[in-house]
C-alpha cells in the first residue's frame, strides 16, 4: 500500500505512548547516522516547540510547556534527505496523568525532489 498527502508520501506513520517523560528516539539511519529526537520540557514559561541539531546527523524536537492535544507542528517540515528524496516530518503531542506521560503522533513522508 502507499499513501500520499499531496505529492508527499508516507514513509512511517503511527503514535508512541511514552514511559513517563523519556525522550522518543527515531533512527532513520544508522549510518551515515540520522537520528530525530523527541522530548518534553516543563520550565513553566511559554508552549512552544523548538528544533535543533544537536549532534552529527542528529535533530532534537523540544516540546516545551505543551499545553493542548495534538499540540505541534501544522504542517509537514522538510529535515534532510533519505535515498535522493525530501524528508518531511509532522509530530504532534498530547499529554496525559497531569503531564506525566505523552502519546507523540508522528508522520515521516518523502517527497521526490525535481529537476528544475
Amino acid at each position: 500500500m502507499k499513501i500520499k498527502a499531496g505529492d508527499l508520501e508516507v514513509y512511517s506513520s503511527g503514535a508512541i505512548n511514552s514511559d513517563k517523560l523519556t525522550p522518543t528516539r527515531f533512527t532513520i539511519l544508522e549510518s551515515p547516522k540520522f537520528e530525530v529526537i523527541c522530548k518534553v520540557v516543563f520550565d513553566g514559561g511559554a508552549s512552544s516547540l523548538n528544533y535543533n541539531v544537536t549532534g552529527e546527523g542528529e535533530l532534537t524536537f523540544t516540546f516545551m510547556n505543551p499545553e493542548a492535544l495534538g499540540f505541534g507542528l501544522a504542517n509537514p517540515l522538510k529535515i534532510g534527505f533519505l535515498e535522493g528524496k525530501e524528508v518531511y516530518v509532522i509530530f504532534r503531542i498530547s499529554m496525559h496523568g497531569e503531564n506525566q506521560s505523552y502519546t507523540l503522533d508522528y508522520t515521516f513522508y518523502l517527497k521526490e525532489v525535481s529537476n528544475g
